[in-house]
């Protein structure tokens, strides 16, 4: 079954593991949560048609298989969801099985996949020019443009790191404070972003360390490797983690 994270998250072209479907039918047991622009608000969506499209088939003759149909690798499905309650806007996506057990494809999507900021996103962001980082690499990750996506994570990073560990300082508990005020003093004259997320991830204290992964260390891993010769779906990865590891932190931390 597609789930609705795939559906709405996925960037084009990227292999994804998903479990095929049996059969058509079973595409309508996900009823993703997405945005209607007509009720400006978030909405689950049903499914309301399947089209199985195919070089096969004549010029201007739409398939559109039964229910009991079976789904077959190789052929793009052309899946439309209604927003269930206003009826009227829809959201089409495509998708590919490949030959791989459990690979799939989005080759499509309408409306085109947009940013739009949560308020608490929005607020701890802060600056117009960050926000843009973000909104840029948010863009490029949902393209598959791992390169672009991790660099501008990375800017990112680098340009709110000094206040974000500014405010961690206002959570970190009693008992650690001076030690965390003078590692922080200590690293006044550093410019390497990796090295003062090195100097201090080890201070942050459990309850900013969700089932027990430690978002700092999170980022501290994926800015340390040596991208410059790894692959564009390579780098996608890392820019996936280091948006989780950073989104959680602006918001906890910065947006307090």
């Amino acid at each position: 079954m597609l789930t609705e994270t795939f559906l709405r998250d996925a960037p084009l072209y990227k292999p994804e593991k998903q479990k095929k479907p049996d059969q058509i039918i079973e595409f309508a047991k996900t009823r993703p949560k997405l945005h209607c622009e007509t009720c400006s608000d978030e909405q689950t969506f049903i499914l309301q048609s399947v089209n199985r499209l195919s070089t096969e088939r004549r010029p201007g003759v739409e398939y559109r298989p039964s229910a009991a149909d079976f789904v077959h690798h190789g052929e793009p499905y052309a899946l439309r969801f209604t927003c269930a309650a206003c009826g009227r806007f829809t959201f089409h996506v495509t998708v590919l099985f490949l030959p791989t057990p459990d690979r799939v494809q989005k080759i499509g999507q309408f409306p085109a996949p947009s940013v739009r900021l949560p308020d608490a996103l929005n607020k701890a962001l802060g600056s117009t020019a960050d926000r843009q980082l973000f909104i840029w690499g948010r863009i490029s990750e949902n393209q598959g443009y791992g390169i672009g996506a991790y660099a501008y994570y990375r800017r990112l990073v680098e340009s709110v790191i000094d206040e974000l560990l500014k405010h961690l300082g206002d959570l970190i508990p009693e008992a650690e404070r001076d030690r965390y005020a003078r590692v922080l003093e200590d690293l006044k004259s550093e410019r390497v972003t990796e090295r003062k997320i090195q100097a201090v991830k080890d201070i942050i204290p459990n309850d900013l360390r969700p089932n027990g992964t430690n978002p700092l260390g999170l980022l501290h891993t994926h800015l340390s490797a040596d991208m410059h010769t790894a692959t564009d779906d390579e780098c996608l990865e890392a820019a996936a983690h280091v948006r989780t590891a950073l989104v959680y932190l602006l918001e906890e931390v910065r947006g307090r």
